[in-house]
């Protein structure tokens, strides 16, 4: 009676070993992936502040750990229609796009690991089309870029052996607006609420 007692819980310790290693061995956050993204965005240059709609695209690389632990990096691409009517010399100022660039850390949460809680820190460009007016010329088409310290986090949950939903929001801002130089107090920034799917790899 003791030796089945005994064998019984020897067996019950070794299927509990080898599902511990299945379930760490499951790393649902792990490889490259792309993804698309929408969501809201409030942004100010130079003092001038407008809402609207930001649509983007991203691509990274990422390394799950086997306490969960996620490291990676991420190639983001997106476009909002951010507009202003004139900041001096510069009229009809738009959005042409922004780029940005980020390491993201993260942790698997969750009874199967399928929560994911991020943090990510990067850099973000902003390049700007308007129209450059003096007393001597017509207006002429010119392209402005800003350098942005990019600050973000979010959630991201597993749905499938290649979906995932994310959402986050991100924080663009730190440096000297240059649409207008001569104004040195004015800080750019933006703020974007996000909604994105992924497809991983």
């Amino acid at each position: 009676m003791k030796y089945q007692l005994s064998l019984s819980i020897a067996s019950l310790l070794c299927a509990l070993s080898n599902t511990s290693q299945v379930v760490a061995a499951e790393k649902l956050f792990h490889g490259p992936y792309l993804g698309v993204e929408a969501g809201l965005d409030s942004s100010k240059h130079a003092g001038a502040r407008d809402e609207s709609l930001y649509l983007g695209g991203f691509a990274g690389y990422r390394h799950q750990f086997e306490r969960g632990l996620v490291i990676g990096t991420e190639f983001a691409f997106g476009k909002n229609d951010y507009a202003a009517p004139a900041f001096g010399a510069l009229e009809d100022v738009n959005i042409k796009h922004q780029w940005a660039l980020s390491a993201n850390i993260g942790y698997a949460l969750g009874e199967a690991g399928s929560n994911l809680l991020f943090a990510k820190l990067g850099y973000a460009k902003v390049n700007f089309d308007a129209l450059q007016r003096d007393s001597l010329s017509d207006a002429l088409p010119v392209t402005i870029n800003e350098g942005q310290l990019q600050i973000g986090g979010g959630y991201e949950r597993y749905l499938s052996k290649r979906i995932s939903l994310r959402l986050g929001i991100d924080y663009l801002g730190g440096s000297r607006s240059n649409l207008l130089p001569s104004l040195e107090e004015k800080l750019a920034k933006q703020v974007q609420g996000k909604v994105g799917v992924i497809l991983n790899f």
